[in-house]
């Protein structure tokens, strides 16, 4: 049997599923058979996805025999999660769930920096882009002298789906036209403004980072807001610490092959690194006890290529010798 995985990616249409396509397709993955998928309604509207300057018709969630298939990436709202998750796995087939349903249920395997990827019919619970890239950005920070990181993130619209992305594009042009502007994802303009989280958005995001990574040894005060952008996301980063030293954090982040290390700030812009397969931190210094460093990303993104990173494992579970 050749090496290769056939694959379901389930929420083709969304925001994420496309990410997961765009990332599938320009990596070298031994991708056999690939179903898109979505709801009845998206399969009934014809449309497509493209994958490797191939265009695929987009099938139909409801009655896919998930048997077809080796791993499913799961990237759909809440509340059709379960169902899918339960229907692959009884028909064999491994499972990365990358929705929200059961990130903080501790009977399911957290797919963290780590894991070795869903096994076949396993459930692997996937966290969010943001909680991956802090994980990754407080890793082995501690013997640095690091003992408190505070971060300021500021986040695209993709991070809230494909509703939010077409809720943002059209009050950006009602406001243009002097026409009067509608909400339906956020509770108020997103358009040329900036929506802080809410105090359970806030407490949400703590929890996934806190089980992402145990009890990390570097403590997190974290705010969020929501920005104007389509894609890329900034972070303002403050290292705090009686010992904190910058060339030993400058030498745990250069050798993690997950970040990017840039000297100058003014180089650095969340559209530059929506399109870059890392984390980019810039223009880090010290200023007396602290050290200060912009970080850009692109969540949606970070998060698919994690999966990638995942699947290439799940791969090679299912293909090394008995």
């Amino acid at each position: 049997m050749s090496a290769t995985l056939d694959i379901a990616v389930v929420g083709a249409t969304g925001t994420l599923g496309r990410a997961l396509l765009e990332v599938l397709g320009d990596s070298r993955f031994p991708v056999g058979k690939l179903y898109p998928l979505a709801s009845e309604r998206a399969a009934a509207e014809g449309d497509t996805v493209t994958f490797r300057r191939h265009d695929l018709s987009v099938g139909d969630t409801e009655g896919f025999d998930f048997a077809k298939v080796q791993l499913v990436l799961l990237a759909v709202p809440a509340a059709l999660a379960d169902s899918l998750a339960a229907d692959a796995t009884e028909a064999g087939a491994a499972v990365l769930d990358l929705s929200a349903a059961q990130r903080h249920n501790p009977a399911l395997v957290l797919a963290d920096l780590n894991c070795s990827g869903p096994a076949a019919g396993q459930r692997v619970v996937c966290p969010d882009g943001l909680s991956l890239a802090l994980a990754s950005l407080l890793d082995g920070l501690a013997p640095a002298g690091v003992e408190m990181a505070d971060i300021t993130a500021l986040l695209p619209v993709s991070a809230h789906g494909r509703a939010a992305m077409d809720e943002l594009a059209g009050q950006t042009t009602a406001l243009f036209n002097l026409s009067e502007t509608t909400t339906q994802v956020f509770d108020r303009r997103m358009a040329f403004n900036l929506l802080p989280a809410s105090l359970a958005e806030h407490q949400r995001q703590h929890a996934d980072i806190t089980r992402l990574l145990g009890s990390p040894a570097v403590g997190l005060s974290l705010n969020l807001a929501t920005a104007p952008l389509f894609f890329g996301a900034t972070l303002a980063l403050t290292l705090r610490g009686s010992a904190v030293n910058l060339d030993a954090v400058r030498a745990v982040w250069a050798a993690n092959t997950l970040i990017r290390l840039e000297d100058d700030a003014a180089a650095l812009s969340p559209a530059d690194a929506a399109s870059r397969p890392d984390l980019t931190v810039a223009g880090l210094q010290q200023q007396g006890s602290q050290l200060c460093a912009w970080v850009a990303f692109d969540p949606v993104r970070w998060a698919a290529l994690h999966a990638l990173r995942l699947s290439a494992r799940t791969l090679a579970a299912l293909h090394q010798p008995a």
